[in-house]
Order: C-alpha cells, then sequence, then structure tokens
C-alpha cells in the first residue's frame, strides 16, 4: 500500500476553516509560502476533532503559485536544521488542472537550500529526475509524500495550498504514516 505518493483523507473539511483567516497579499509574486500556526487557519472544533482522530497539527505553510508557472526543479522538505519531512496533508483551492509530480530520488547528492522565509529544502532540475506519479490535488484533504522530489505544474488559475504538518515531522516515515492512518480507516482506498 505504501508505493503510492498520495492518498485522499477520510477527514471531513467543510467547517475546517477559521472564519476570521484571510489569505495575504502575493505582492504580485509567483511563488509565495507563508508560515501558520493551525489556529491562525483552521478552526478549533475541527482541531479537536482531528486530535480524536489521531491526528495533532503542529504547523501550516501555505503556498501560492500563480498560473503557468513551470516549476525546472523538484525538491523535498526539509524539518530545521536538517532532517527530511516525509508527508504533508495538502488541500488545494484553485490550480484547476494543476499537477503534483513525484520523482525518483537521485543518487546524486545536492547541498540544503533555503526559501526566502528560511526554510530549508533539497531541489534537482526536473530534465533530470525520471517521473513515477502525479495527481490533481483538489479540496479534499490529501496525505502527500513530501520525502523524495517533487513539485507542482500550475496552469489555468492561481493556485493556493494549505500542507499541515503534525508533530510526528522528524521521525515517521511515509510508511509509517501510511499504516497509522490505514489502520484507523482513514485512507480512501486508491482507484487510480
Amino acid at each position: 500500500m505504501t508505493n503510492h505518493c498520495w492518498y485522499t483523507v477520510k477527514i471531513d473539511m467543510e467547517k475546517a476553516f477559521n472564519p476570521s483567516f484571510v489569505l495575504p497579499f502575493t505582492n504580485q509574486k509567483p511563488l509565495r509560502m507563508w508560515g501558520y500556526k493551525p489556529s491562525d487557519i483552521f478552526n478549533p472544533e475541527w482541531i479537536e476533532y482531528t486530535k480524536l482522530l489521531g491526528i495533532n497539527f503542529k504547523g501550516i505553510i501555505l503556498f501560492y503559485r500563480k498560473n503557468y508557472i513551470e516549476a525546472k526543479k523538484a525538491h523535498i522538505d526539509i524539518y530545521p536544521p536538517s532532517v527530511i519531512t516525509h508527508f504533508g496533508f495538502n488541500w488545494v483551492g484553485g490550480g484547476k488542472g494543476s499537477k503534483m509530480i513525484w520523482y525518483e530520488t537521485p543518487k546524486e547528492k545536492t547541498d540544503i537550500k533555503y526559501t526566502d522565509v528560511n526554510t530549508p529544502y533539497l531541489d534537482w532540475p526536473v530534465t533530470e529526475l525520471t517521473p513515477i506519479e502525479e495527481y490533481e490535488i483538489k479540496d479534499k484533504l490529501t496525505l502527500v509524500k513530501t520525502g523524495i522530489p517533487h513539485e507542482i505544474y500550475n496552469v489555468t488559475n492561481d493556485r493556493w495550498c494549505i500542507s499541515a504538518r503534525t508533530d510526528w515531522l522528524s521521525n515517521t516515515s511515509w510508511e509509517e504514516i501510511v499504516d497509522y492512518l490505514d489502520k484507523r480507516n482513514l485512507l480512501e482506498p486508491r482507484n487510480i
């Protein structure tokens, strides 16, 4: 079951969002990211609901990507200072037709780099990588594999992605989180 790179999660998102949350200004930059506490974006009742299901969100990364921005590099998420983050819980608004694409991890090492908000990551040119899976994440909570190279191809409209991270960040493998959620019947069956 763990050979896939994504799974839709059986968690209702209808009342998930904090009504006082307002999307940040993008400054017309094509790519942006911000960090938030779960209570900034999510409704407190929904946070309690997910805790009862065994998921304790620790932080949120909000990503913005303008339409028709083609990624030239795929990246691996890093938890500071240098631990690979193997998964995130993503929800996407907009970005119709956008795809998250996963690649085989190359044998060649690369140096840790930092975003403009000092978030560490590893990256490689996509032209040097072999794609293994792709999926259009929509408005359903989706468990995504982030410990291998991945990137977003966005087309028709701007894309906002909330990537929620848990308190198991630095020591839980992809196989362990998939098994944990599967045993709790929280993963939708894969039809693809």
